[in-house]
């Protein structure tokens, strides 16, 4: 098991229940005497165990939490977020994400499929389709490739995988089936069903509420990470700090740590004298009105490969929880490549 010691002043600020768990072990009165002679009161949280730490409450923390407690509902996990949970400073930011099972690796293309069957069992039991299966469609030139594979390797593995498509072989039929325009003859591509677009914002909600039902799970927004200990035993301890206030801190032991800040990944591994070496693109999205009903059904996700000034770019239909009346488009490339979130 793991344990947890707090220091907690006597003005803590409270979590909002309806978003996180607050640690609910019990507390004492402690008399502490400054140097002035005054008589002080805090409190002293008694020791709290966890088998699993979780450092980032965002959608892949929340999963990693979520599948736990679902395994085994008896472990206590602690999921840390340094801002609010549900936010907008993840990997992968923007409302709506793409989703699709075809890569140009076969090890990929088999995490897509288990992925699939999971994003299908979360909407079965959130009732919500929070992956909505409009199908993914990849075209250009097939001689292109990108940071997200290719056309012609991706073909490869979806048949080596016996995951389904539907060819295209020509711009003609591109713009038939999906009412492009103006595009090259020598074009091609395919349609993918299983793809489509995901609800990010409405899953973390969705893992939340389900976490929440859990006593043996703990939820700490606000909260920062400001030193993490991994000792020759094998024990490992984390010290948080409330970013609501700042005397807050408390020392956990774990057993099983689990790191999942997304970009922020270097602020953790630092304290084991650690660096990833990872490029965090800036990237911009495009919104544009819908004035042909008619054809704005018939959307699809998709990708794009054009030899030209414009580069790669990439779409995502209309949704109703992300700008209605509109659909995004992206430029695959990026506006600016950075070190760390804060320099953006």
């Amino acid at each position: 098991m793991a344990s947890c010691v707090a220091g907690v002043s006597s003005t803590s600020v409270r979590h909002r229940l309806t978003r996180s768990r607050l640690i609910s072990a019990r507390n004492e009165q402690l008399i502490v005497v400054d140097r002035s002679g005054q008589v002080k009161m805090k409190n002293q949280t008694k020791e709290q165990e966890f088998d699993v730490i979780v450092i980032g409450g965002g959608p892949i923390g929340l999963s990693s939490a979520y599948h736990l407690s679902k395994q085994d509902s008896t472990k206590k996990i602690l999921v840390v977020e340094q801002f609010k949970f549900v936010n907008d400073e993840v990997s992968s930011s923007g409302k709506s994400r793409q989703f699709r099972v075809q890569y140009d690796t076969v090890p990929m293309a088999r995490l897509a499929l288990r992925a699939k069957d999971q994003w299908l069992a979360f909407n079965e039991n959130s009732g919500q389709e929070l992956l909505e299966q409009v199908g993914a469609l990849w075209f250009g030139d097939p001689e292109l490739n990108s940071s997200e594979g290719g056309i012609n390797d991706a073909i490869k593995v979806m048949d080596e995988l016996g995951i389904p498509y539907e060819p295209l072989k020509s711009g003609e039929e591109i713009m038939d089936r999906f009412k492009f325009k103006e595009l090259p003859h020598e074009y091609e591509g395919f349609f993918q069903a299983d793809g489509g677009i995901l609800d990010i914002a409405a899953t973390q909600e969705f893992m939340l509420a389900e976490l929440q039902k859990n006593e043996n799970v703990v939820l700490k927004d606000f909260t920062e990470v400001i030193d993490i200990e991994s000792l020759s035993n094998d024990e490992i301890y984390v010290t948080t700090r409330n970013k609501n206030n700042l005397e807050e801190t408390i020392r956990c032991k774990a057993e099983k740590l689990a790191l999942t800040p997304g970009p922020y990944i270097n602020d953790l591994v630092s304290f084991f004298g650690l660096k990833v070496d990872i490029d965090i693109w800036t990237m911009s999205s495009s919104y544009y009105k819908i004035l042909d009903r008619e054809t704005a059904e018939i959307g699809t996700t998709y990708y794009v490969y054009e030899n030209n000034e414009t580069g790669l770019f990439y779409g995502f239909n209309e949704v109703p929880w992300a700008n209605p009346g509109y659909v995004r488009v992206a430029n695959a490339v990026a506006d600016k490549i950075i070190d760390h979130p804060s320099e953006s």
